[in-house]
C-alpha cells in the first residue's frame, strides 16, 4: 500500500521584471508548507522539491515538474502528491481559436520571471490550459491522490479596500507579454485539446485528475499581510486546531473560510473533494500509542503489560486516536492498577476533558528505574551489533545514560513501546 508523500513548492517574493512590484511573505509561506510536511507529516527533505524567487523560473518549475513528480521511479500509483504556488497571479488575452469566435482571457500563474524577455522569446506564465495538461499527465502516471493549492488571485481585485491595499495583493498585471507568447509556450500535451475543451481557469472546472484548493473567488485578491497570505495562515491555522487525518477537503476548506475575512473567500474544485485529505497517505499509524477499551465504570484496558515493562503505577496518556500528523491533544491521564503479562487495567488520574471512550494510550511515566533489559553474548559479532541496537533505540544525545545491557542470552523487545519519550531510567554498559 502507497504511503509517501512527494511535494513541489513554489514561493516567490521578487520578480525579475521592474513592472512588477514585489510580495513580501510567499517564500515564508512556501517554507512553513515545508514545515509542516517534514514536521507534522514526516515527509523526508528529499521527496520536496522547493522553488523560491530566481529559483522558481517558468523553465525551473517545468523542469522539476517532470523530473521530481512525473519521472520519478520512486513515486508509486497512490502515493499522494502536492503542488503549492505562492506569489502573483495574472490574466491574458487567450490566443486565437483556444476559446471559438468569443475573446476571452486566460488564468496564469507567474513564475519569476514572468513577463520578461527570454531565450525562447517572452515568458507568458504558467497558463491554466498547460496545468491542466500538466496534472493529466502526473494522474495517468502517479494516480489522482493530488493536490493543487493556490495562493494567488488572477484578477484585479473590485472592492475598495483590496484597490487601496493593492501591493498586498498576489496579482499583478501582464503587459508584454502576448497570446501568440502563450501559445508558444503552451504545455505540450495541450497542444491537442479542440477549442470546446473545458480547461478555463484553475478551479472553472472540477477535475477527476486532481483537487484544487483557491485562496480566493473569481473577482477577488488573494491578501498578505506581515505574517503571510492570508488563505495559508489560514489553513496552516486549521491544521494546528482541528484533526485533520479524516477531515475530507470540503470540510477542511469550510474551516479555513471560517478564519478569513469577507472580502476573501476560499474555493475547493475537484470531483473527489469529498475525500479525506491527501487520501489519508500521510496520516500513518503512530506506533507509541496502544488501543485503550472499556473494562468497566472505573477502569480500561490498555494493552500494555508486564512484558513491556508495566508496572503499578506506570502514567498513560489518553487520546482519540493514534494518527501521526494530526492534532492529538490529551484527554485524560491514566495510572497502572492492575498489571498482567500483556496488558493492564488501568484508572483516572484526572478528570477527563471529555467522555471516556475507547481510544489510545501512551505511556508518560514509567514507575520503575528498568523498564526492560537487553541481554546480547560475549563476543565480537554480538558487540557490533549491541552498538545498531543503541543507534536504533535512542537518539545520540542519550546514549550515555539509557538501557541496561548485559552479557547473557537474547531478548525479544516489543519495538512500538520504544521510543526517546519512554526510554527513561535506563542505562548502558
Amino acid at each position: 500500500m502507497a504511503t509517501k508523500l512527494f511535494a513541489v513548492i513554489v514561493g516567490i517574493d521578487k520578480y525579475k521584471s521592474g513592472n512588477i512590484w514585489d510580495l513580501e511573505t510567499c517564500v515564508n509561506d512556501a517554507q512553513s508548507v515545508k514545515r509542516w510536511l517534514t514536521h507534522d507529516l514526516h515527509v523526508p527533505r528529499d521527496q520536496i522539491c522547493l522553488l523560491t524567487d530566481k529559483q522558481a523560473t517558468q523553465r525551473s518549475i517545468e523542469d522539476n515538474f517532470m523530473k521530481h513528480l512525473v519521472n520519478n521511479p520512486t513515486i508509486e500509483r497512490g502515493d499522494s502528491i502536492l503542488f503549492y504556488f505562492a506569489g502573483h497571479g495574472s490574466s491574458s488575452r487567450a490566443p486565437k481559436g483556444w476559446f471559438g469566435h468569443n475573446s476571452k482571457t486566460v488564468e496564469v500563474l507567474c513564475p519569476y520571471d514572468h513577463d520578461t524577455k527570454g531565450p525562447s522569446g517572452r515568458v507568458p506564465g504558467l497558463s491554466d490550459r498547460s496545468l491542466h495538461a500538466m496534472m493529466k499527465d502526473l494522474s495517468s502516471a502517479k494516480g489522482d491522490n493530488i493536490t493543487l493549492i493556490l495562493d494567488c488571485s488572477f484578477q484585479s481585485p473590485t472592492s475598495r479596500v483590496a484597490l487601496r491595499e493593492r501591493r498586498h495583493c498576489r496579482w499583478t498585471p501582464t503587459t508584454k507579454a502576448t497570446p501568440d507568447d502563450l501559445d508558444a509556450a503552451l504545455w505540450r500535451s495541450a497542444l491537442g485539446y479542440s477549442s470546446k475543451s473545458p480547461c478555463r481557469g484553475f478551479s472553472g472546472i472540477a477535475c477527476e485528475t486532481h483537487i484544487v484548493l483557491t485562496a480566493c473567488r473569481s473577482g477577488e485578491g488573494a491578501n498578505e499581510s506581515k505574517a503571510g497570505g492570508k488563505f495559508t495562515q489560514a489553513l496552516l491555522a486549521t491544521k494546528n486546531a482541528k484533526p485533520i487525518h479524516h477531515m475530507t477537503y470540503n470540510d477542511f476548506m469550510h474551516h479555513i473560510e471560517n478564519r478569513l475575512e469577507e472580502d476573501q473567500h476560499p474555493m475547493c474544485v475537484g470531483l473527489r473533494k469529498h475525500r479525506t485529505i491527501f487520501n489519508g497517505v500521510p496520516f500513518m499509524c503512530d506506533a507509541r500509542y496502544v488501543p485503550v477499551t472499556i473494562y468497566d465504570e472505573e477502569k480500561f484496558r490498555v494493552d500494555a503489560g508486564a512484558i513491556h515493562g508495566i508496572t503499578e503505577g506506570t502514567e498513560f496518556s489518553f487520546h482519540k486516536h493514534n494518527r501521526q500528523g494530526s492534532l492529538n491533544p490529551v484527554l485524560a491521564t491514566f495510572s497502572a492498577a492492575e498489571v498482567h503479562p500483556t496488558w493492564c487495567l488501568v484508572r483516572n488520574r484526572s478528570t477527563p476533558k471529555t467522555t471516556i471512550d475507547n481510544g489510545w494510550a501512551r505511556i508518560t511515566r514509567w514507575n520503575n528505574r528498568t523498564p526492560f533489559r537487553v541481554h546480547i553474548r560475549r563476543s565480537i559479532f554480538q558487540f557490533f551489533r549491541r552498538l545498531r541496537l543503541r543507534r536504533l533505540i535512542l537518539p545520540k544525545r542519550m546514549r550515555c545514560k539509557h538501557a541496561q545491557v548485559s552479557t547473557l542470552s537474547v531478548s525479544v523487545i516489543p519495538p512500538k513501546l520504544i521510543s526517546p519519550s519512554n526510554c527513561v531510567g535506563m542505562r548502558w554498559y
